[in-house]
């Protein structure tokens, strides 16, 4: 029913319940006060139906939000955690791929075939390829969100299913290209990467910085304590790269050896893009930090170029080695590098001097 068609419903509802009871007044012969009385009466009884409707509406869209509740809550982990797993301890040496192989519940295509590599402690590797190459799936595979259909993954020569679950993503922070928007204070967007610094302001601070957020924070009414999002009234809103810098500084607050950053600064500007990397590049105290991105500008300064291709493995080494040879990385690096050059691009010597 239209806006217009349901307005001249009540109208007509509504005059015609107040001439019936003035039709009434003067067929019973009522007192006029009568009448004022019976016009307040039907005056209350429709303020209550209102109310009444309208909480039952609200009662009904309830019902079906917590009818979803209740379904995911009924969900069983395909991966359940394993009570005798051996937790993992000490640094990360190493991780390996040992010719992985996987495919998503229900595709036939598979999202990686034989993919072998290796990461070592200390290194910051660049996972590079195209939109479907396999650079997340193996992120996802190595936080055990699913499970290899062959081959193995391993952690210090350890296949990670022998570790337990919860020891093992406590071992890995990662940022994911959708994480989470929480509409809390950014003090609780911080640290719900790792609630056991709640209270810990210096190091929140500490975290807010290496994120480019410290000035943000402070132009706010409530400093941290400022709710962000609009589900509150008095919540500041922020744009995509500021979310994305909330979530960089969720990671840098965590204490992970492991760190996981899948697309961390697309919505980024250059100045602040340049000064998470070397952030993360000089080491920060973790063992090994891994970047999925499509941007490839800091990829230069990576230990180690992990380039897919339709699922495989293609190509492995620094900058300096796979720009030499015909690759899925040399390609996309200069279809990127005449974004800024243009068609003529630097020649190889010129590029490999300038470090570009």
């Amino acid at each position: 029913m239209s806006t217009l068609s349901h307005s001249v419903v009540n109208l007509v509802a509504y005059g015609g319940s107040y001439l019936w009871i003035l039709v009434r007044a003067a067929l019973r012969g009522e007192t006029l006060g009568t009448v004022f009385m019976n016009v307040g009466l039907f005056g209350s009884a429709q303020v209550c139906i209102q109310g009444l409707a309208s909480s039952l509406s609200e009662l009904y869209q309830n019902t079906i939000y917590l009818e979803d509740y209740l379904r995911l809550c009924e969900i069983t982990p395909e991966i359940e955690e394993d009570v005798h797993g051996v937790p993992l301890k000490g640094p990360v040496l190493s991780i390996a791929f040992e010719n992985v192989s996987f495919s998503y519940p229900g595709s036939k295509r598979c999202a990686l075939r034989n993919a072998s590599f290796e990461l070592d402690n200390g290194e910051m590797v660049y996972f590079v390829g195209g939109n479907g190459a396999g650079k997340s799936t193996a992120i996802k595979l190595l936080l055990r969100l699913y499970n290899v259909d062959s081959g193995r993954i391993t952690i210090n020569g350890r296949d990670i299913r022998d570790y337990s679950v919860a020891r093992l993503r406590s071992e890995l922070g990662a940022l994911m290209r959708d994480f989470m928007h929480y509409h809390l204070s950014i003090r609780e967007n911080v640290v719900v990467g790792d609630l056991s610094k709640a209270d810990n302001g210096m190091l929140i601070e500490e975290a807010l910085g290496v994120a480019g957020l410290k000035g943000k924070v402070r132009s706010l009414p409530m400093d941290v304590d400022t709710y962000v999002g609009r589900a509150f009234e008095e919540g500041e809103d922020l744009s995509i790269g500021e979310w994305q810098k909330l979530g960089l500084a969720r990671v840098a607050l965590r204490s992970a050896p492991v760190v996981i950053l899948d697309e961390p600064t697309s919505a980024l500007d250059a100045k602040m893009e340049e000064s998470i990397f070397e952030y993360f590049r000089d080491g920060c105290g973790r063992d090994l930090t891994i970047v999925v991105s499509h941007r490839l500008s800091g990829a230069r300064y990576a230990d180690k170029i992990v380039a897919f291709d339709d699922g495989r493995v293609v190509a492995i080494g620094k900058h300096e080695e796979l720009i030499r040879t015909d690759n899925v990385y040399t390609r996309l690096f200069r279809t990127q590098q005449k974004r800024y050059l243009g068609a003529a691009t630097l020649p190889l010597e010129a590029m490999e001097g300038t470090g570009a």
